[in-house]
């Protein structure tokens, strides 16, 4: 699901300062509809933190640059593009110089993605699969959270095969990190998705379902 969407126009001397969101949802996304190409304006890149700001003294080598490039990434708010990413970041929008004019703006629909809910394609149901979905829930986040305290979101993808057996499992997508900035590790990860034991009644054919889980650290 996502928010109510928002419609912005940045125009002369517009600008957002550096900022997360936190906890309107997992995920944000910008759309732009700006003509990029053909602008006339400065500046209204989107910014982001890069690991090596969130993780500044960790990360520090001798001779690093410490020049804002270094430390931010810059996303051009090119027409039709889709960005997407961890509100926690910081973010925000460097300022534009140059043009007055609404149609000639920095245009751009942006909000959040909420409410992440399990979905399922194929042969079973979800009365079938709802207690061995929330068993390998439980195992997996119970695991996650004994390696190291994370907080962020999880997505797994299981493909469970006609016998009932997990055939494999994806994962879609992970923004995982500990009070530290870390991430998990992979190894660690998919020994705990591999060793679940559960198992999903019999059907006719394969079922496919995605999980999403959030961690709250």
């Amino acid at each position: 699901m996502i928010s109510h969407p928002w419609l912005s126009a940045y125009t002369d001397h517009c600008y957002q300062g550096l900022h997360s969101d936190v906890p309107h949802g997992p995920f944000s996304f910008v759309y732009s509809l700006t003509r990029w190409n053909s602008r006339n304006f400065h500046g209204g890149e989107t910014l982001m933190a890069k690991p090596a700001l969130l993780r500044y003294f960790s990360e520090m080598q001798k001779g690093d640059s410490h020049e804002e490039s270094g430390l931010l990434r810059a996303i051009p708010a090119q027409f039709n593009r889709l960005t997407v990413f961890d509100p926690r970041y910081p973010h925000g929008v460097r300022m534009v110089n140059g043009v007055d004019s609404l149609l000639d703006s920095r245009l751009v629909i942006h909000g959040w993605f909420t409410d992440p809910r399990p979905t399922l394609e194929g042969a079973l149901s979800f009365q079938k699969v709802a207690r061995p979905m929330d068993a390998f829930a439980a195992h997996v986040m119970n695991g996650v959270a004994s390696l190291k305290p994370v907080s962020g979101l999880l997505s797994l993808r299981l493909r469970i095969n006609k016998t009932g057996r997990i055939q494999s499992i994806d994962v879609l997508s992970s923004h995982l990190v500990d009070p530290m900035g870390a991430l998990p590790s992979k190894p660690g990860l998919d020994s705990i998705l591999q060793s679940s034991g559960v198992g999903f009644p019999r059907a006719s054919s394969e079922t496919r379902i995605t999980i999403p889980l959030l961690f709250q650290g």
